[in-house]
């Protein structure tokens, strides 16, 4: 099992590292989202921790729980994003390419971009992958280039099955 599971690892390093040959950017996206979510499932078995994934209009974040301690002593979980993870890091897809998202089949509002998080409101993901191999709740990212036709979505089902569907306008 543990060896399946680094060939998983290596085979999504050289994805991401090399490339792939897709035959478009709008299908190049989603298949890095899909090895990524892939590899953070992966980790956080691996390494019994929680990953959280965050979207943006026209990018996404991965995240970690961490456990932190406050101004009173008191110890609380936090997600703080990956930031300087090698594979795992924030993702801009330029404004030429837009993502929306559907969380249990509702469409969510996105912000435009990454901002810091503030005092008053946590960082919170909007998709958790757990050390269990869940991946809650079950979503659709659909990556779309902007002015065009051309799009896909990456589908995440109630048992945390990946699916790249083509989408017809």
């Amino acid at each position: 099992m543990v060896v399946v599971v680094i060939i998983g690892i290596l085979v999504s390093i050289f994805t991401l590292s090399v490339g792939s040959f897709a035959e478009n950017e709008t299908e190049e996206h989603a298949r890095r989202l899909e090895a990524l979510i892939r590899l953070a499932s992966e980790e956080a078995a691996i390494q019994g921790r929680e990953i959280g994934l965050r979207f943006y209009q026209h990018g996404y974040e991965f995240s970690g729980r961490v456990l932190s301690v406050d101004e009173k002593g008191q110890q609380e979980w936090l997600w703080v994003p990956l930031d300087n993870d090698r594979l795992l890091l924030p993702r801009n897809l330029s404004e030429d390419f837009a993502i929306e998202l559907q969380l249990d089949g509702k469409e969510t509002e996105l912000e435009f971009q990454r901002s810091e998080p503030k005092k008053d409101k946590p960082y919170l993901p909007q998709v958790f992958v757990f050390s269990s191999g869940e991946i809650v709740p079950p979503f659709n990212a659909t990556i779309r280039r902007v002015f065009s036709d051309e799009q896909l979505t990456l589908s995440v089902s109630a048992d945390s099955k990946l699916e790249i569907m083509a989408n017809e306008l």
